[in-house]
């Protein structure tokens, strides 16, 4: 968040342990999966978010696999919330099934010679 300089959590915030850089003005959030864990307590909705990333989803955690059994759960009562999950490795197929035949978006990475 440095590189946005005196205006973090205008546009983009941060939340992570104990420091909180994000707003009313904030409409992408960048947080661990302890932050969100927390937020689910607060709001088993995650209401005021249209959109949840997990990126890196093949690095397994508990709190990973928690998260994605939950978004599961919840995507089908909020229609209107999105779920995207990002990883170089993770069975494709898997994830989709268990998401309800998700989509799955591929996207070419580098290569290098």
């Amino acid at each position: 968040m440095d590189e946005l300089g005196p205006i973090a959590g205008r546009g983009v915030g941060s939340q992570v342990r104990f420091d909180d850089r994000s707003g009313p003005e904030t409409f992408l959030k960048l947080m661990t999966d302890g932050i969100l864990l927390a937020e689910i307590q607060a709001d088993r909705y995650l209401s005021k978010y249209e959109a949840i990333i997990i990126d890196e989803a093949h690095e397994r955690s508990l709190n990973i696999d928690f998260l994605l059994g939950f978004l599961r759960d919840l995507i089908r009562k909020r229609s209107d919330l999105k779920v995207i999950i990002t990883s170089a490795t993770i069975d494709l197929e898997k994830f989709s099934a268990h998401f309800g035949d998700a989509p799955i978006v591929s996207v070419e990475g580098r290569t290098f010679p």
